[in-house]
């Protein structure tokens, strides 16, 4: 697929469609695109979207943007599989993209109505797909189908690492594929003592402590209970180290109580969610950074981009 500006004599229209891009963190890379004087980019985001743990955040507007932010009412609101935009025909109408990249899976409902849209009202145009299911997985219905669907009619699609390139490639996909790793902003997350003194001050956190931590979804596929014991066969045998694991889910109750049971609770810190502008500084606190994600039958770390925030 080649598609340029100068094929149009024209800016390249292009409409990125993302219901995580509701933060205004995940925005960065369109606001790097956006500076190319020959495209004309629009992104289309649900109005809210249960993000940062599982909670409703409004579609956030990060403010002189160069681009163009469409905050559009979903149906199916949280459900990613099958959640869509009722006005998506009007905003394609309106906008006529050259390039359509949906940021969603291919088997998913949102793929199927882009595509079939596309196929019905804008035959010119060109859709891209993301993809980062690393597992070889056979959907239920009607999901098999919507793959299916997708991976003839897309015109190519985004893997965020090459494991998820070589499944997609495995389950037939036979139409044009990049790698493509997700993107983190260097600037950001770079060392910066202040601000990890700071953020230990706002755990509580000794500043001579050894602090290890860990950022994101508390559930058991990431790991934390075997992050868990290590940490507590460690603390036994200093008094200096502390664990911080800033994130939700459904363990976080548990390692409080088990951060009781061996008299820990003063080196155990767990912030919940923190907001995407505060992670920077909580991984400044951090001495170690761990990321104990543990491989499934139906699950694998997809890609681990905190991992890279904190290198």
């Amino acid at each position: 697929m080649t598609v340029s500006a100068a094929s149009y004599n024209r800016p390249l229209r292009v409409m990125w469609i993302w219901h995580a891009a509701v933060v205004a963190e995940y925005q960065k890379p369109l606001s790097a695109l956006g500076n190319y004087p020959d495209l004309d980019l629009t992104l289309i985001v649900p109005k809210r979207w249960p993000e940062r743990g599982g909670q409703m955040v409004s579609a956030e507007d990060p403010g002189n943007v160069s681009y163009r932010l469409v905050k559009a009412r979903t149906l199916f609101t949280g459900f990613y599989y099958i959640y869509f935009f009722p006005s998506l025909l009007y905003q394609l109408w309106r906008y006529r993209p050259d390039i359509i990249y949906c940021y969603e899976e291919a088997h998913t409902f949102m793929a199927v109505f882009v595509l079939t849209l596309r196929r019905l009202f804008l035959p010119e145009s060109r859709v891209l797909l993301y993809a980062a299911q690393n597992i070889k997985k056979r959907y239920p219905l009607p999901f098999r189908l919507f793959e299916s669907y997708s991976f003839r009619h897309t015109d190519g699609i985004l893997a965020c690492g090459t494991r998820v390139a070589e499944t997609l490639r495995s389950k037939g996909y036979r139409r044009l594929l990049k790698v493509v790793a997700l993107p983190t902003d260097s600037c950001a997350f770079s060392p910066d003592r202040e601000r990890g003194r700071q953020a230990r001050l706002d755990l509580a956190i000794p500043q001579d402590a050894l602090v290890i931590g860990y950022a994101g979804k508390l559930v058991e596929e990431k790991g934390l209970r075997t992050f868990w014991w290590a940490f507590a066969q460690l603390a036994c045998e200093r008094g200096d180290i502390h664990l911080a694991l800033a994130g939700g889910g459904p363990l976080m109750q548990e390692i409080q109580v088990l951060a009781c049971e061996a008299g820990l609770q003063g080196q155990v810190h767990l912030p919940g969610v923190i907001h995407n502008s505060a992670l920077p500084a909580f991984i400044n606190a951090l001495d170690i950074f761990v990321l104990p994600s543990e491989t499934r039958p139906n699950w694998r770390e997809q890609f681990g981009r905190v991992a890279v925030e904190a290198m």
